[in-house]
């Protein structure tokens, strides 16, 4: 798990955390007969909330100056990787390197330079004999270590705050009689889940969402890292030029200088490339460099190809600034459109903490809304979905696509009374799983959700659910032992089942279990030997640990993020060879 997911994970549980202290069948009676004892109850408990919010930051934040350390090296070790083939092969050519004193004052400028000057000559008085690059290398983790803890100490003030704030709202809408406790309290958490808690406040007075900062905290000590990288290793092999990258969708301050040549003692003049044209360059000074969204700046994407005179030649070709410009739209319309279903995420799993299942409900239709309006966004542009930008990482309540559930929220849920719909005289498990399948062709294109069950004597019974969830617990004990079969719609589907799926099946001892969406059918079979005491933990970790996990192997393999189809399958694969049930998931025949 990246340091910028830690983050974003702690965000989510503590707006979680806030709303679980609101919940509507704890608070409503009280809170309609009295607000403003209730209130003054509700302010006395911010402290306690502070307090477990305090624990749930060290323990979520705790490998975070490790981590950071790591990344560092990482991007300082990628940097060296890419260049090295063209250092090498300059050595080979009989390129005459620089002597080791002047490698050691160029280290001293670069250092100087990437670093705004914090590392200069003073550091070096009572030290002659220190190494530049380690004593920028340090700044960098020393700075960026400390603003992330600022960020954290931000955070845990921003929760009290906000949830003082939820409680005074929410009681002087009560007061005012203009909304019954469900809907001040509603309206407070949509307000909330799409205003963020307050990582950072700059001199303006603009205040900074954890993503938003940790974000830029983390790009620009990447980006000061493989600058440093980058001029140290020109200055290791005596290079001055260097050729800037191109690539579609430039900031504005950047796209000027793509493919340009540029010198990094700030030199300016003529050159010949290897083909013996003429080729200009300008000091890398007299270019964007420096400013926060200029060129090798904060979230830029650019870096420098080392250039050698009369042997290394130009073979980028530039986009036209018309393509560039559109590219760069369409990239940030894609994060605006990405923020706001995993805002929607966040505010329907915070309705959910507070047992609001038609605010739940609400927001699960914004997040429907939000993802067409990507989908059909990604669709006319062309550009690659990114779903672990839509992801909210924690969910302390139970989630959407779960089946017999027992808390206050799915109570709520409109699920229809258990129809019986058939019975069943030969209860052999091809015979059951037939029957299953058939039912399986009228539910899987619904938009909301329908279980199927087949009891152990044989009844068959159809229960209807909402969009995201059908709840069967009506059904009591005939779920024991039963097969069972549902549908994931389109817009809700994970492409496999839930951690409260899991749970549920594991609980009941399902004998077959089945999901279908419209791309995948999957199926799990409970033996005799699957602990039944591990649903609780598997509900718990299925988030948690597994999902973590997930993100590993994904990086593992290559991937930038974990794809949402590959997600839950990947999870639900590893517990059943952990907990030793059967688990598959194939493509549909349709």
């Amino acid at each position: 798990m990246s340091i910028k997911e830690r983050y974003l994970a702690l965000e989510d549980t503590l707006l979680d955390m806030i709303a679980s202290c609101v919940k509507i069948d704890e608070n409503a009676q009280e809170a309609e007969a009295d607000p403003e004892k209730w209130k003054i109850k509700k302010i006395s408990e911010a402290e306690n909330l502070k307090k477990e919010a305090r624990k749930e930051i060290r323990k979520q934040l705790a490998a975070v100056p490790e981590e950071l350390e790591t990344e560092m090296e990482a991007a300082a070790e990628r940097e060296t990787a890419r260049t090295a083939e063209q250092f090498q092969q300059a050595v080979k050519d009989g390129m005459k390197l620089p002597t080791a004193a002047a490698v050691t004052k160029a280290f001293r400028q670069t250092a100087k330079m990437v670093t705004g000057g914090q590392v200069n000559d003073d550091t070096f008085k009572d030290h002659p004999d220190s190494d530049p690059l380690k004593a920028a290398m340090e700044f960098f983790y020393g700075q960026t270590r400390d603003r992330l803890n600022l960020t954290a100490a931000t955070m845990l003030k921003s929760v009290k705050h906000e949830y003082c704030n939820l409680i005074y709202s929410t009681a002087e809408q009560l007061v005012d009689g203009e909304k019954t406790y469900q809907e001040a309290m509603r309206s407070c958490i949509t307000r909330l889940a799409n205003n963020n808690l307050t990582a950072f406040t700059d001199k303006s007075g603009r205040e900074w969402s954890p993503e938003a900062y940790v974000s830029m905290l983390l790009k620009t000590v990447n980006k000061n890292v493989t600058n440093l990288t980058t001029f140290a290793n020109m200055d290791r092999y005596g290079y001055d030029l260097a050729q800037v990258s191109n690539h579609a969708g430039a900031r504005p301050k950047c796209y000027p200088y793509q493919g340009k040549l540029v010198s990094k003692s700030g030199k300016s003049g003529t050159c010949e490339d290897g083909n013996g044209n003429r080729m200009q360059y300008i000091g890398l000074g007299d270019t964007s460099y420096g400013q926060p969204d200029g060129l090798l700046g904060i979230n830029c994407g650019h870096y420098l190809f080392p250039f050698m005179p009369g042997v290394s030649t130009i073979t980028s070709e530039v986009q036209p600034k018309g393509e560039n410009d559109l590219a760069y739209k369409q990239s940030q319309k894609q994060r605006e459109l990405e923020r706001a279903v995993r805002k929607a995420k966040r505010e329907k799993s915070m309705a959910e903490n507070a047992n609001d299942a038609e605010g739940a409900k609400t927001a699960a239709e914004k997040v429907k809304q939000g993802q067409k309006k990507l989908r059909e966004f990604i669709n006319e542009s062309g550009r690659t979905r990114r779903y672990d930008r839509e992801q909210v990482f924690v969910n302390r309540s139970n989630p959407s696509g779960t089946l017999g559930a027992k808390s206050a929220y799915y109570d709520n849920i409109k699920t229809s009374k258990p129809v019986k719909v058939g019975q069943l005289t030969s209860m052999e498990p091809e015979i059951i799983e037939k029957v299953l399948k058939a039912y399986e062709n009228q539910i899987a294109d619904l938009d909301y959700e329908v279980g199927i069950v087949v009891t152990q004597s044989g009844e068959v019974y159809r229960v209807k659910g909402e969009n995201a969830s059908v709840n069967l617990s009506q059904l009591g004990d005939k779920l024991f032992n039963a097969s069972v079969t549902h549908n994931h719609p389109v817009e809700e589907t994970r492409f496999s089942f839930s951690n409260f799926d899991l749970s549920e099946a594991i609980r009941n001892r399902f004998t077959i279990f089945r999901g279908i969406d419209a791309q995948y059918e999957y199926q799990l079979r409970i033996l005799e030997n699957t602990p039944v005491n591990n649903g609780e933990k598997i509900y718990n970790e299925f988030r948690g640990e597994y999902f973590y996990q997930a993100l590993d192997w994904a990086r593992d393999r290559g991937d930038d993020y974990l794809k949402e189809e590959d997600e839950y399958h990947w999870i639900n694969d590893a517990i059943a060879r952990e907990y030793g049930y059967e688990y598959w998931r194939k493509s549909r025949k349709k």
